[in-house]
């Protein structure tokens, strides 16, 4: 697989620097200082399916199988983080970029995947294949519908960057659909793996201001799926929905913020279901301890942004 920085697929300056994927789940080297015109080439070195993915969206490889390599030629200075997202809690990196930013060849093949379609076709279907949308670019018309299909056995959803659509989990072989009415660019991703990212540009007829979307989303379970796939979901934009997962919880880890001997001695329960936190926001005493509950699943941590805290992995 090969993906390139700044929409050239030809390493500038034939440099090539190589990270392997290794047991343990780890990138080897994990931090990786170059200049800009050079090429990282990852390999899976492992017997598990890994990936390589920005942070920020700038590349992603989808899964690579073992002796599986993934390039991408970086043009731009900077610090690129990224991760696995199979492996996300425990396998990072950094490429750190230094020099001055290059501009591509003119003639260099660009790498700009997508899907047009024309008014009135109908419906577009973009699957989600090896962690990664495909296509993850689409151009449509308005009032086309767009129908994502998870071929992963893994669960993703197909999440707007500013709340106009969200599919909730997707299990293998569930799909959804967003019918798009309005002109403007719709740029989303998965929520469980942030790294998966996907864009739709929906052009021609009504105005060209702020994306007003309406219309019906469903989620549809296909045979053969696996999971529990609820029949069908309605939303309007700006709705929202109440998750509802089952399961028994078999790991609870219990952690207390800046305790106070003489302020607070409650315990408050907090539910981390269909991956979300519920409640969100909690607001308690000094010395109140805050017990949260996996009920997915899929492993989970509670983490603090600012590194107060932080659980480990919490299985179901």
């Amino acid at each position: 697989m090969t993906g390139t920085a700044q929409a050239t697929n030809t390493p500038v300056s034939g440099n090539i620097v190589d990270v392997r994927m290794v047991s343990h789940d780890q990138f080897e080297p994990a931090s990786v200082t170059i200049q800009t015109g050079t090429t990282i080439r990852w390999t899976n070195t492992d017997d598990e399916d890994h990936t390589t993915t920005s942070d920020t969206g700038v590349w992603n490889s989808g899964a690579l199988h073992a002796g599986q390599t993934y390039t991408f030629t970086f043009l731009a200075p900077g610090t690129y983080p990224y991760r696995c997202l199979i492996h996300p809690n425990e396998m990072f990196g950094t490429v750190i970029v230094n020099g001055p930013a290059i501009t591509p060849t003119p003639g260099t093949p660009t790498v700009t995947p997508q899907v047009t379609n024309t008014p009135g076709s109908g419906t577009v279907d973009v699957s989600l294949t090896n962690f990664a949308f495909v296509p993850a670019d689409v151009t449509v018309a308005p009032g086309t519908t767009i129908r994502w299909t998870n071929n992963d056995s893994y669960p993703h959803t197909i999440t707007s960057d500013n709340g106009v659509f969200d599919s909730g989990n997707l299990n293998q072989g569930q799909s959804y659909s967003f019918t798009f009415t309005a002109p403007g660019t719709y740029t989303y991703h998965c929520d469980i793996h942030p790294g998966m990212r996907g864009t739709i540009r929906v052009s021609g007829g009504g105005s060209t201001g702020t994306p007003q979307v309406t219309g019906t989303a469903q989620t549809t379970g296909t045979p053969g799926s696996t999971g529990t796939a609820q029949s069908t979901t309605t939303r309007t934009p700006g709705t929202t929905q109440t998750a509802q997962a089952t399961g028994t919880t078999q790991a609870t880890r219990t952690g207390t913020a800046q305790p106070s001997p003489t302020q607070g001695n409650r315990t408050v329960a907090a539910n981390i279901r269909n991956y979300s936190f519920e409640p969100q926001t909690l607001t308690i005493n000094a010395g109140d301890t805050i017990r949260w509950l996996n009920m997915d699943n899929d492993r989970h941590t509670v983490t603090s942004d600012n590194n107060l805290f932080n659980s480990g992995v919490l299985t179901q």
